[in-house]
């Protein structure tokens, strides 16, 4: 028996749930009837996913969200397996002249059903008719959305704009432009954050919906580079004031998921922040790195609550004294280098500021 070492810290805070963001992740759950399905539900909700893709009821009653139906699934059952690649020109002349008509009416009733079987409201999730919509993409997603609005009026869209910005399919304020009438919420690649001068994301904050972004850290080749990745996310969305963000993936397998040499076609390892062991998933530190940036992420909010109560001048003049401060150190740690002890030293004043501000707040009372 080998003997492993951990560090254990418990706060002396507790965080409530309003200040968690909306955080989503790229995951493949076991079949619902599988005894694992469970324990990763809750691993996913205990690590601060909110956000949950693919159509899983069952976690909204344990405390996520909102559900995220992937194109996998909208066009598979409409098709019967088929899928839809709408850079294909066949495909998208087929789409335009109506030629997936039926497929779409039957994803949009299986959907509906599913949903009011579930008694799910409309407002606990959205579609996503392709995956990372480009210029190329963007009318045609526009297309199929207003067909499946004519079927079922109610049905909320998502889109994940990608990551290119030249080449062939770029993706320019074009996509944003064209998709905005009908998309519910927002989840960009994280560079739209800077483009153009914040030029895209100041438009998707401005429509008063939802705004997330994702990172693609599974690429990385370097898990020490990429535990810094997965902590510094949390402090990205803090810096850029987005209430949302994620990664791909939770678990995306090449071949044998314990092996990292079987990868075939792609030249990293698995894109995975967990693997699977026999009673649910078992965490890599990336995993564990992610969870602690979203506890950073709360702390802040919860901080920010505290000095926007400050009450005589005096009181005030401080807290504008702690909120620059604070302010340096989000963009510190958002735009900076990624080493944990760089957010271990700015998590630690953070939670010194917070013991401080809720103390005076409560002697008061």
């Amino acid at each position: 028996m080998q003997r492993l070492a951990f560090d254990l810290t418990v706060e002396p805070i507790a965080l409530p749930e309003w200040t968690a963001p909306d955080v989503i992740t790229w995951s493949s759950l076991p079949a619902s009837e599988d005894a694992s399905y469970e324990p990763y539900l809750r691993d996913l909700h205990s690590h601060g996913v909110r956000v949950l893709w693919g159509w899983h009821p069952r976690a909204l009653a344990i405390g996520f969200r909102r559900l995220i139906v992937g194109s996998g699934d909208f066009w598979a059952s409409g098709t019967g397996g088929a899928w839809v690649d709408p850079n294909k020109p066949e495909e998208r002349e087929k789409i335009e002249k109506g030629g997936y008509d039926e497929a779409i009416a039957r994803s949009v009733a299986n959907l509906t059903e599913r949903a009011r079987a579930a008694n799910v409201p409309y407002d606990k999730w959205a579609l996503e008719i392709w995956d990372e919509p480009n210029d190329f993409v963007a009318s045609l997603y526009l297309t199929v959305a207003q067909k499946v609005r004519r079927l079922n009026p109610d049905i909320r869209f998502m889109a994940n704009p990608g990551a290119f910005t030249g080449g062939w399919h770029p993706v320019t304020m074009k996509t944003f432009q064209t998709l905005d009438p009908i998309i519910a919420e927002w989840w960009p690649f994280e560079h739209h954050l800077t483009v153009e001068e914040g030029a895209h994301l100041k438009f998707v904050l401005g429509s008063g919906k939802p705004v997330g972004f994702y990172s693609t850290p599974g690429n990385s080749k370097d898990e020490n580079a990429a535990r810094g990745i997965y902590r510094q996310l949390a402090w990205t969305a803090l810096h850029f004031g987005v209430k949302g963000f994620g990664f791909w993936a939770y678990n995306t397998y090449y071949g044998d998921p314990w092996n990292d040499f079987d990868a075939g076609g792609v030249d990293w390892p698995d894109a995975a922040v967990v693997y699977p062991g026999v009673r649910g998933p078992i965490p890599a530190r990336n995993w564990e790195a992610f969870g602690r940036g979203i506890e950073d992420y709360q702390m802040v909010r919860l901080l920010e609550s505290l000095l926007a109560k400050a009450g005589t001048p005096a009181r005030r003049e401080q807290a504008r004294a702690a909120q620059t401060e604070l302010k340096r150190r989000i963009a510190d740690a958002a735009l900076n280098d990624k080493n944990p002890a760089r957010f271990e030293e700015h998590r630690a004043w953070v939670r010194a500021q917070i013991l401080k501000w809720r103390s005076e707040t409560s002697s008061k009372k």
